[in-house]
């Protein structure tokens, strides 16, 4: 729908030239530790370099070529420790000297060095620090105001790195500083080369946008510990009018949804016009516009008058926004991987970065073209890594192929999954043949100890529709159960001996969002949401698809099912606004929407009272779930990402992003407490059985107890090394459960708090959690695009 070509050609470009700076990083490292190094812990700089030299001269003289070699080898590694004790050097003399010597005339941060500088963790690995720096005034047509991008900016990409990157993580920690940059003094080659000078020991990113007249330009910085120079590349270049121009089309075509649902249901034409007078008007322009063109009129020349409001310029935000969650990832995934042997998290995350609204905003082949892209520089990263990673390559190529295999066109999964079947392959000293003889090769080659990839590789071929492929697999598999008494069997590891979690069933097709699993109260049947953006239903244990639900159409971002099993709620993403739609759950037919959402309805919940509880934006509102009255509105002071309901129904709970949860009196709309503790944004709440005990995940990595009629603070819990996306309770056996951002779920023992067992069967995030009434049955979905099915 958008000409994005231009804009997307040097993103791509950008891409292609820094994957051979980072191959070329990891081939410098992989030969720089060859060796062992033989340096004392104390040593200092001059004494080091003077062994440096001596060696130097002992491998020439020495004629020997296993000592020569030897030598070498202990000069590589000399040389890596080298440049580790300058980076320290260059720190302790920077922050005892620099602002002595004038440079923070020139500086381009409100933070100063020694803030920056002096700010390492006492422990785990060294952050990625991330800038956001922008310029330019976002006016809005006809209003004496600007739209605030940066802080949309801001929080957008906060909220992105702070569930996937957060600080606290232990494996890809970032450090995002948003406000830090002094955006209109400082901007383009100058600023980077003065924070470069100064932060030169430091692993930085920065993300600079600008608006210059008619063009919208995203570029981009980098540069790794102890590099000798920066990376500065633009990326993408907009014309921003033509954005603008874009963003009415897609106002227009919302609001065509929006009006024909209100005129079914019987309201006015006149009313519903007076309404929203601006897409109205411009969904006037765009049906001639589109009629013309069906003519064969050329429109070039021609400018038609589409009015631009506030609602237009936030949608250049959103779009800027899934551009530096993209670029940021891609950054944070290099830096670990070749600092610190960490494995991309990105491909996993891309089809929630390209989910189907992103698809109409860049258009189908640039978003392809974006992806093709993308690939080819993580092949080369894994090329390079391959000599000491090499039994990496096939889970990664498949984990790829994937997260790829839900986009409308197979050929890139494709290609992923030949690149992963090869490389299975070679590691087996085996030489691989082309086409479809690949699959036979790895299934006579397969053994017991494969199972997981085959599982695997099922479910990757399952979401491209090979029938013939999945049956080829699934023989395999079965011919490779061992016998019930076999140590090997894959049926309970030695681990899951230990403790509740027996796999019975993978799902495919899961669209990965929070709060999108739900089992009904007998028992028998699983809802969750799928990325065709409709409502799969399955039967349990067996796990054969029952139905499917039709109705929204946009990405489903929560489901609740009624304690009495009459009634599931489902809420899509209409952005800007939302819809709740009530469906009767025997007979899957539709009963009525609730409408009235000014912000995407993050969660719903529902009650034994007949009541649902939807959080939007910082609102929360109450409806009946019978009649679609609305029954009351809750203002919070931020925006609500989660919340719960007691049993009684008569105290509510919210989660919002500031780290802070508040509790309601539902009836009359009171304000009880709040309760303070967690570092980052609320993902899940539950109340415990008791009526007094309220369990809450986060983002900061934790789960915390709270005794919620007091607001005490029970008991931190620790053990994820991510952000917590959900949690259920399993009172019969006294136990929490909670799944995170790490791909693991964990089950604590409620009376000591204990870390009982751990599952890690998923690739993805963890990011919802269903438990049946009867405790028997527990459902996992992740951004791997499966639901695991677990019998406890």
């Amino acid at each position: 729908m958008i000409a994005l070509a231009p804009g997307l050609s040097l993103l791509i470009q950008g891409l292609l030239e820094f994957a051979p700076l980072l191959a070329g990083l990891v081939k410098g490292r992989q030969t720089k530790a060859a060796g062992p190094t033989t340096l004392a812990a104390g040593a200092n700089l001059p004494d080091l370099l003077a062994g440096v030299n001596t060696l130097a001269e002992s491998a020439q003289a020495d004629l020997d070529w296993a000592a020569q070699k030897r030598h070498q080898q202990q000069l590589a590694a000399f040389h890596r420790q080298t440049q580790l004790q300058l980076a320290a050097e260059q720190r302790a003399t920077t922050l005892q000297w620099l602002e002595t010597q004038g440079i923070l005339a020139n500086w381009p941060l409100w933070l100063y060095p020694s803030q920056l500088l002096a700010s390492h963790p006492a422990s785990g690995p060294l952050p990625l620090r991330i800038f956001l720096s922008l310029r330019g005034e976002f006016t809005v047509p006809n209003s004496p105001h600007s739209f605030a991008m940066e802080t949309h900016l801001a929080q957008g990409l906060r909220e992105f790195l702070s569930q996937h990157y957060p600080l606290q993580s232990a494996t890809r920690p970032t450090e995002f500083l948003a406000g830090a940059w002094e955006n209109q003094r400082f901007h383009s080659e100058a600023s980077i080369k003065a924070l470069f000078g100064t932060l030169q020991s430091e692993p930085t990113l920065v993300l600079e946008s600008a608006l210059d007249g008619q063009f919208l330009t995203l570029r981009v910085a980098y540069w790794g510990p102890g590099q000798a120079t920066y990376y500065y590349k633009t990326l993408a270049q907009w014309s921003y009018p033509s954005l603008l121009k874009a963003a009415a089309r897609a106002q227009a075509l919302a609001w065509k949804t929006l009006r024909d649902q209100l005129l079914a249901l019987g309201e006015d034409p006149a009313t519903l016009e007076a309404l929203a007078s601006v897409p109205a008007a411009n969904l006037e322009w765009l049906t001639k516009e589109t009629f013309w063109q069906s003519q064969g009129v050329d429109l070039e020349s021609l400018r038609l008058p589409y009015q631009i409001d506030a609602t237009a310029v936030e949608w250049v935000g959103e779009l800027l926004i899934r551009y530096h969650c993209l670029v940021a990832a891609w950054m944070a995934d290099s830096y670990h991987l070749i600092y610190r042997d960490v494995p991309p998290l990105l491909p996993t995350l891309l089809p929630q970065l390209m989910a189907p609204e992103a698809e109409t905003r860049l258009g189908q082949p640039e978003l392809f073209t974006t992806l093709t892209h993308i690939a080819r520089g993580y092949e080369q990263i894994y090329q390079a890594l391959e000599a000491e990673r090499r039994y990496w390559v096939p889970e990664l190529a498949l984990q790829f192929a994937q997260s790829l295999s839900q986009l409308p066109d197979p050929s890139l999964a494709r290609q992923q999954l030949t690149l992963s079947l090869q490389a299975w392959l070679q590691l087996r000293q085996i030489e691989a043949a082309t086409g479809d003889l690949l699959l036979d090769q790895v299934l006579g080659a397969a053994t017991v100890s494969d199972r997981s990839y085959l599982a695997d590789l099922q479910t990757c071929l399952a979401a491209l529709a090979d029938t013939q492929a999945v049956a080829q697999i699934q023989n395999q598999l079965d011919r490779l159960t061992p016998a019930p008494g076999d140590p090997a069997s894959p049926r309970r590891s030695p681990l899951l001996r230990q403790g509740p979690g027996h796999l019975l069933q993978t799902f495919p097709g899961y669209s990965g969002r929070r709060a999108s699993l739900a089992i009904t109260p007998v028992g028998d049947q699983l809802v969750s949401s799928s990325l065709d953006q409709h409502l799969q239903v399955w039967g349990l244990p067996r796990g054969e698809p029952l139905k499917t639900l039709p109705g929204h159409h946009r990405p489903v971002s929560s489901l609740a099912l009624s304690p009495d099993g009459q009634y599931l709620a489902s809420s899509s993403q209409h952005c800007p606004k939302s819809k709740i739609r009530i469906w009767d759950w025997q007979t899957g037919k539709i009963l009525h929407d609730h409408l009235g959402h000014r912000q995407s309805v993050r969660f719903v919940a529902m009650d034994a009272r007949g009541r649902i509880v939807a959080g939007s934006g910082d609102k929360i509102k109450l409806w009946d779930i019978r009649t679609g009255k609305r029954l009351g509105t809750l203002s919070h002071l931020g925006s609500v990402h989660c919340l719960a309901i007691t049993a009684d129904g008569q105290t509510l709970a919210t989660g919002c992003e500031n780290g802070k949860i508040r509790l309601w009196r539902v009836n009359t709309g009171k304000a009880l407490r709040t309760l303070k503790g967690h570092t980052g944004p609320i993902h899940a709440l539950a109340f415990g059985a008791d009526g007094e005990t309220l369990y809450s995940a986060s983002a900061d990595q934790t789960l915390r107890v709270w005794h919620f009629t007091t607001g005490e603070l029970i008991v931190t819990l620790k053990g994820h090394d991510a952000a917590v996306n959900a949690i259920a309770l399993h009172t019969d056996r006294n136990l929490l459960i909670s799944g995170g951002a790490d791909t693991t779920v964990k089950f604590w023992r409620l009376d000591n708090w204990a870390l009982q067992h751990t599952l890690s069967d998923q690739r993805g995030a963890i990011t919802s959690l269903a438990l049946s009434a009867d405790g028997q049955f527990l459902a996992s979905g992740s951004t791997d695009h499966t639901v695991k099915l677990w019998h406890l």
